[in-house]
């Protein structure tokens, strides 16, 4: 009799104890904070009142004082972003649900009181209190399993920290190169203004034919249709970045008009996909889950054929005044149901969710393979695009300026090398902004930075032979006369201001020429 009482006031002080147990919502932010650190070299904010709120707003304002490179862009999302606050969200729930599993179900009273009728007795009265057992039994593998839960959620909270991270790189240098292009394609128009009005003047005077105007007015605008359609498209792009840093109209956001160079350092192929498999978070979250469903599937198995498991103390006060005290046994017998349901449920999940990892292994290999090569084949276009195209095509307009100058080639021929020097520069816009995008995606893939390496420097081609302009003697770097080196006059076949406009700075400009 001693030792059971001494049981039952372990189970109630157990009781007690586990009552006192307080939720803090932000239980395994610091892990997620920590990831943020070390992967992206950013801090968290998760904003639970207005002042926090506040405090928010004024480091997001200190940042949009300074240019919006990828990483200011990466900071003020993680500061702001609503669906990634809406996250966080669910470490309070598995905060919570860890809590809830360390707890034991309230004991239940049950008081029955029972008049007597048709006699002079009194009223018998009937007290009793149980407490499920099998909970108490169970008590520290629930806390194991609601412990294995927390982990896998927090897991996932990072992985989302890692993915908006990558979206506003993403939507960062799409916004950009939509800059960049646009101020090529105005380049571009212009050009093919000045040829349609030189035209349109030629042709008053008699000099042109009607098919010659007309070909150079569908030129300009061709350049006009094309210059509207990239301001059309940008909108897209500036809209997505402003939805990840989550600000609101009319709030301009202020980024560069010309996409970042190609660095120096290029990606390291080697070891991206075992660094991928390392590092992502939710690789390791899932594992968590899986561990989670096999701990679920033993307790369902172990416990099958004990479903219900209920002790208390049972007291009856007589209706002669007396009391009947003594302990009370409540036990489910598994006839019916035997657990097989729940069993098998549980032998699905745990199925399923290896199924899932193993399509998530193939995934992230396929995507590490898919933009790694992406990275290293478009690194190497837009270098082609720096040591081929673009210098033969600045040569171009050197040598026919030259050839101009001296009456040997009319305006129409050096505007059209200028348009093509331009044309030039937009496909190497188009292959750097494919370069920078599938860099993001890389990064995405692997779950954090990339390594680098120094890239090896490209080897020099040889210059192309100077091409011999009559009565010309071009120097040493191919510029030829930009002056008046003889006769300068053009006569009526000269435009009033001779093209000399080069394509907006920074379009070609990088640091090295290192293949990826």
């Amino acid at each position: 009799m001693t030792s059971r009482r001494h049981s039952l006031g372990l189970a109630m002080a157990a009781l007690l104890l586990a009552g006192c147990a307080n939720v803090d919502p932000r239980r395994g932010f610091p892990a997620v904070e920590e990831d943020a650190r070390q992967r992206l070299g950013a801090n968290l904010a998760w904003s639970q009142d207005a002042e926090e709120d506040a405090a928010i707003r004024a480091q997001v304002s200190r940042l949009l004082a300074q240019p919006l490179s990828p990483d200011v862009a990466v900071q003020i999302a993680l500061l702001q972003n609503p669906d990634l606050q809406a996250t966080y969200e669910a470490l309070g729930v598995a905060a919570a649900d860890l809590v809830q599993a360390g707890l034991l179900s309230n004991p239940v009273l049950v008081a029955a009181p029972r008049p007597g009728v048709g006699s002079v007795s009194g009223t018998n009265l009937e007290l009793d209190i149980a407490q499920n057992l099998l909970q108490l039994l169970t008590l520290r593998s629930r806390k194991e399993l609601a412990t294995r839960q927390f982990e896998e959620a927090r897991l996932r909270v990072s992985h989302q920290v890692i993915e908006l991270a990558a979206e506003v790189r993403d939507a960062w240098y799409e916004r950009v190169a939509a800059l960049h292009l646009l101020s090529v394609l105005r380049s571009i128009e212009e050009t093919a203004s000045l040829a349609s009005e030189y035209a349109t003047r030629l042709h008053r005077a008699g000099n042109v034919s009607n098919l010659a105007l007309a070909r150079e007015r569908a030129l300009f605008e061709e350049a006009r249709i094309a210059r509207q359609n990239a301001e059309a498209a940008a909108i897209a792009p500036r809209e997505q970045l402003a939805r990840l840093l989550g600000r609101r109209p009319p709030q301009a956001l202020e980024t560069p008009e010309t996409l970042p160079p190609l660095p120096a350092m290029r990606v390291r192929s080697e070891g991206l996909e075992a660094l991928a498999l390392a590092n992502r978070l939710d690789l390791r979250a899932l594992e968590k889950e899986i561990e989670a469903f096999e701990q679920a599937l033993a307790l369902a198995r172990f416990y099958r054929w004990i479903p219900f498991v209920e002790v208390g103390v049972s007291a009856e006060r007589e209706a002669e005044g007396g009391w009947v005290v003594g302990p009370q046994l409540a036990l489910e017998i598994p006839i019916f149901d035997q657990g097989q349901a729940q069993v098998a449920r549980f032998e699905s999940m745990v199925r399923e969710r290896r199924r899932h990892h193993e399509a998530l292994l193939l995934d992230v290999r396929r995507d590490v393979r898919t933009f790694s090569e992406a990275v290293r084949a478009r690194r190497h276009l837009a270098e082609e695009y720096l040591r081929t195209l673009i210098p033969l095509r600045e040569r171009i307009v050197r040598l026919t300026q030259a050839e101009y100058n001296y009456m040997l080639v009319g305006a129409f021929e050096l505007l059209s090398a200028k348009r093509d020097e331009i044309a030039s520069y937009e496909q190497y816009v188009e292959a750097l902004r494919r370069y920078w995008v599938s860099r993001a995606g890389l990064e995405r893939a692997v779950g954090g930075a990339l390594p680098t390496e120094p890239a090896e420097p490209a080897e020099a081609e040889a210059a192309p032979e100077p091409l011999a302009v009559p009565g010309i003697e071009p120097d040493a770097d191919d510029h030829g006369a930009h002056g008046d080196h003889g006769g300068s006059g053009h006569g009526a076949h000269a435009p009033e201001a001779p093209p000399e406009k080069r394509a907006p700075s920074g379009h070609h400009h990088h640091e090295g020429h290192d293949g990826e």
